[in-house]
């Protein structure tokens, strides 16, 4: 189950110890954020019709019409969350998620009642709801990358770290973690976008390296097979065959150079 991190509530204005303001030019532009849901009469949140989220440039207003029912973060605590839980906050055209549908009907209920609600349970259930909301984001955004392969920057270093470690056999979740995307997304991405799985890519650099290896040094055939993370000539050849029809050896007589 997934870990909830701590996320520091900012402190009111009131408590924070005052301090002469920075020049506008000074000051970043900082997101807030703000989930939308519908309210259907006295029922609540209408779970029939999704909500949405989106990053706002300014402070968000506390409701957008009166069949909505806004929950706003400000900057700070959305920082935040994206700090403490290493995710981004996106905006999201539709949230259909019954879990998110669920607090935020929680939410709902405290402030719309009567009583004051109690601050901290109030608090606690936006924080569940805006790391809710994070998960959202980032599932989205893999399935989203995932379907049309990898985003070039996804695709540039993966392949650069293949490239960078030619002489061992690298891990499905290693690439996948570098390009912030899990194991089974990265693995459909990546072959939609280099025409191969990573495993077998690496192996096409392998052998296209052992044949520069071959026609350009002196290097002893199993040095060449250890160099491109092959155990044994006879791995490195087997492979070489496939490839290219003919062994090492009868390569190195046809292409060596000099």
């Amino acid at each position: 189950m997934t870990q909830l991190a701590t996320i520091p509530i900012p402190r009111p204005a009131q408590d924070r110890p005052a301090s002469a303001p920075a020049p506008l030019a000074a000051v970043p532009r900082r997101d807030h954020a703000l989930a939308l849901f519908r309210v259907s009469g006295s029922e609540g949140i209408d779970r029939r019709v999704a909500g949405r989220a989106l990053r706002v440039a300014g402070p968000p207003a506390p409701t957008e019409g009166s069949n909505w029912f806004a929950i706003a973060f400000d900057a700070a605590f959305l920082a935040a969350a994206e700090s403490a839980h290493a995710m981004r906050f996106e905006p999201l055209p539709a949230i259909t998620d019954p879990e998110a549908h669920t607090l935020a009907a929680m939410i709902h209920t405290l402030v719309a009642g009567e009583a004051v609600p109690d601050p901290l349970l109030l608090e606690s259930l936006r924080h569940v709801l805006l790391w809710r909301l994070l998960l959202l984001a980032g599932e989205r955004r893999q399935q989203g990358e995932a379907r049309g392969g990898l985003a070039p920057w996804q695709a540039r270093r993966t392949a650069d770290f293949l490239a960078a470690n030619i002489e061992r056999r690298v891990p499905l979740g290693e690439l996948a973690a570098i390009a912030r995307l899990s194991p089974f997304h990265f693995s459909r991405a990546f072959a939609r976008t280099m025409g191969m799985p990573p495993y077998r890519y690496q192996q096409q650099l392998r052998i296209a390296r052992a044949a520069e290896l071959l026609a350009a040094s002196d290097m002893r055939i199993i040095e060449v097979a250890l160099a491109v993370g092959y155990e044994t000539p006879q791995a490195l050849a087997r492979v070489f065959v496939q490839q290219h029809g003919m062994t090492p050896s009868e390569w190195r007589r046809r292409h060596a150079r000099g």
